[in-house]
This record gives C-alpha cells, structure tokens and sequence, in this order.
C-alpha cells in the first residue's frame, strides 16, 4: 500500500471492512491464543504537514502464567501515531521531546504492508511477564523453595552490609600513629 497518498487522501480502514490473519501471534511461545477484536488504521497530514499514521485496536490475548504456566487472559487495547519520514536520517534527527508516548518516527521509503505493522502493534501491546492474581498461593514446590532461597540469600546480604563498615576502625589507627 503506499502509505503516503493514504495519509494525504484522510484513509482510514478497519476490521469490518477487511479480515486479516496475523501469522506472527500464531508463531509465538508466550502468546498462547489471540483474539483480534477491532483495528482501525487511519491516515492524515498533520498541523506541521507531515504524514501521520495511526493505528488502534483490541485484542484479547491467553498467555502462560510466569507462576504456573497456566494460561492467563487479558484484554489489551494498543494505539500509536507513526509519523513518517522519507529517510532514516530524516527520521533520527526528528526532535524526539516533542513526542508523546503513542508517537513515534519512522522512515517509510515505499509501500509498506498494514498488517504487519498492524501485528507488531499487538505484539509490543503484549506484556513480558503475566500472572494470575491467585498464583502467589498456588505455587509448585520447587517454586516455592526457590523463592525461600532467594529470601534467605536477601537477607544474608541485608546482614553482610549491616556488618560491613569500613571505617570502624580508623580512629584506633589514627590514635596508635600519633603515639
């Protein structure tokens, strides 16, 4: 698609309008099923003239629990402006204080593929690590006595700084050149 008469023509296309399949979500570990609710892609010029485009939607995800590698779902939205740039020097020396969060530059030489940056979309609204609520109760033993370990080995370096000072003894030195 060239995005760019997209944004300059005000494009805008959703799901009701065209069903895609999202071959990368299938491919992931973590990510154990996905259901796409809503996209929409919507293209404009904005008030400094560039080509902005941007990208909404609503999926809800099942992904293994971090605890017990369960499945854990979650509804996750996502949205982000793509302000396009001809090049990738034109696109590094954008100011990149004036952005916000959902705002990002990127180069875009030639027709680019929707559905991609549709998929990358969902794919970065994923969360690293998921965990049911209830799990803290329900951990496996092996777990459980990882956890104990890790506590005993906090607490044993809490001591160690406690005990370490290494100062303490400087006066005495002090005192005993003096004499």
């Amino acid at each position: 698609m060239d995005v760019w008469s997209f944004c300059k023509t005000g494009g805008h296309v959703e799901s009701k309008d065209i069903t895609l399949e999202f071959p990368r979500l299938a491919g992931d570990d973590h990510l154990l099923r996905c259901v796409v609710h809503s996209w929409t892609v919507r293209g404009h010029v904005n008030s400094r003239s560039e080509c902005v485009v941007t990208l909404t939607g609503a999926f809800s995800g099942w992904f293994s629990c971090t605890v017990c590698e369960q499945a854990v779902e979650q509804r996750l939205t996502f949205e982000r402006n793509l302000i396009l740039k001809t090049s990738e020097s034109e696109a590094d020396a954008y100011d990149d204080e004036s952005l916000d969060e959902i705002t990002d530059v990127i180069a875009c030489v030639g027709d680019v593929n929707l559905r991609d940056w549709l998929e990358d979309e969902i794919l970065l609204a994923c969360p690293m690590f998921s965990r049911h609520d209830t799990c803290e109760g329900n951990t496996s033993p092996e777990l459980s006595s990882y956890k104990q370990r890790a506590s005993r080995d906090d607490t044993a370096v809490e001591q160690e700084r406690e005990v370490q000072r290494p100062f303490a003894n400087l006066s005495d030195l002090l005192k005993g050149s003096k004499k």
